[in-house]
């Protein structure tokens, strides 16, 4: 079919901040250099996502050597290489702007080709009009050809181009049978990052090595044990809905639970992310990161912003879906999920906090704090030096997380009793609809005013914990998951 030039998101913006200019600036001069030293343009895909109706294509356009293959910033996710770097490594990348690629949707008609063009950043982020059955669809984009691309794109300033094809994966969910999505938060929520300061943030982006990146406790459990909840594998005879919670939303067969993963770090870093995920056990999912620098009207993006626009973009997409979502309390996800929940409040299913530690908090209030904050900040690279653990200390530990879960199922059990011997079904239903407005121990990790009346009315669980395994304690508390002692 004749490609179609559709802007990716970001083309025709306004006039730039200065400091963004002199970022488009330093682009021009080091891509003319690298243009005549015969660089290409080599392509970065990321797993992007869809309704029946529309998908969201994403990647990133940068500069490779000559004779390089075609997949040389597409390596698999199971290639572990990339994470025995260290972090600087991921910006080292020159990004090509405004280039224009063409992308093929395989439609129910057929193969469409439509062609975007890259923003200033090289990102490509177009939402295309396309129909699509539910399932996972592979897709090819690689560079236009000269003749076919958009006027002002990279592409008219060279005479030809090698060919440079890669493939990525889009999930098409059809909300009408998927009633339910995980959108979980990355840093400090299932990789610890120290992110809350930009210092320590700026020493694991650039300085630690990837593969010193630790994993959240009991987060990776709390992840596989909600998609296997609420998700019915292929051949799964049960019927529609087995294996979900009652309440919940039942699933179709062949349906998994998909996860989003929303992020303030930059694109740079999203390979690294991907195999992070992988290597731990997460679900695979679209990551959704933004560009680092300069803006239209700044030095920096705001993070907040960035995930309000996410979440918004992701419910009108899916005007059924209810969504579960995972945070942190040292990066604003509660007041940015307070604010979801109150302008959005038929999209959510259950808010889940993981509460930072006492030196995290404290880096996180630097700014008022700045005497606890140097401490803070001294423990926190201390604890970076690689520890092994010995193996009874290991045991000893489980042990542990196990024995505080069952006292906190306890303690809950006795409560519940207490409220059925001394208490009558209004006043169990008002301390339940108090407990669903808030039910954490740190203060941080509660929801806004703006939030609470809502929590309280729909009966929206909020939930905090300082791990994964107390966050899957309370869920089971609540019967959002079921009890493991229970289970076949």
């Amino acid at each position: 079919m004749t490609p179609t030039p559709v802007p990716a998101d970001g083309a025709g913006e306004v006039r730039p901040f200065w400091a963004a200019r002199l970022e488009d600036a330093k682009n021009r001069v080091v891509g003319r250099v690298l243009d005549r030293a015969g660089f290409e343009p080599r392509l970065q895909p990321y797993d992007g996502y869809g309704s029946l109706t529309q998908v969201r294509i994403l990647g990133k356009v940068l500069y490779g050597r000559a004779g390089t293959g075609a997949d040389h910033h597409d390596q698999p996710v199971q290639d572990m290489r990339g994470l025995a770097v260290r972090g600087f490594r991921n910006f080292l990348g020159q990004p090509m702007a405004h280039h224009a690629v063409e992308i093929d949707l395989p439609t129910v008609s057929g193969v469409e080709t439509v062609t975007v063009v890259a923003d200033r950043s090289g990102i490509i982020d177009a939402t295309l009009p396309a129909e699509l059955e539910p399932g996972i669809h592979e897709i090819r984009m690689r560079s236009a050809h000269p003749s076919a691309a958009p006027k002002g794109s990279h592409q008219t300033q060279r005479p030809a181009l090698r060919d440079n094809t890669v493939t990525t994966t889009i999930t098409v969910i059809d909300d009408s049978q998927q009633r339910l999505g995980v959108v979980s938060d990355i840093d400090d929520t299932v990789m610890v990052t120290l992110l809350p300061r930009p210092l320590l943030a700026a020493w694991n982006a650039f300085v630690v090595q990837q593969t010193a990146r630790r994993v959240v406790p009991g987060m990776p459990v709390l992840y596989q044990l909600l998609r296997r909840t609420y998700s019915i594998s292929q051949g799964d005879d049960r019927g529609p809905g087995a294996g979900s919670v009652p309440g919940i939303g039942a699933t179709t067969p062949g349906t998994r639970l998909p996860f989003v993963y929303l992020s303030t770090g930059a694109w740079n870093v999203a390979p690294v992310l991907a195999r992070f995920l992988f290597k731990n056990g997460y679900p695979v999912g679209p990551l959704l990161l933004t560009d680092w620098g300069p803006t239209n009207t700044g030095f920096f993006r705001s993070g907040s912003q960035h995930k309000r626009r996410s979440l918004a973009n992701l419910a009108e997409m899916f005007p059924t879906m209810q969504w579960i979502l995972i945070g942190d309390d040292g990066q604003h996800d509660p007041e940015t999920y307070s604010h979801f929940v109150a302008t959005h409040p038929d999209h959510v299913k259950a808010v889940l906090i993981r509460e930072l530690s006492t030196d995290q908090h404290q880096l996180a209030e630097g700014g008022r704090h700045p005497l606890r904050a140097v401490g803070a900040a001294g423990r926190s690279l201390l604890s970076l030096i690689p520890k092994l653990p010995h193996p009874s200390a290991m045991r000893t530990q489980i042990r542990d997380d196990a024995q505080d879960g069952a006292d906190h199922a306890d303690d809950q059990q006795r409560a519940e009793d207490h409220h059925t011997l001394h208490g009558t079904s209004e006043v169990a239903a008002e301390a339940r609809a108090a407990e669903d407005a808030g039910d954490g121990r740190s203060p941080d990790a509660q929801p806004t005013d703006e939030a609470r009346g809502v929590l309280a009315e729909r009966r929206i669980p909020w939930i905090s914990s300082a791990t994964g395994f107390g966050l899957v304690t309370r869920l089971r508390d609540r019967g959002l998951l079921p009890d493991g002692r229970t289970e076949k």
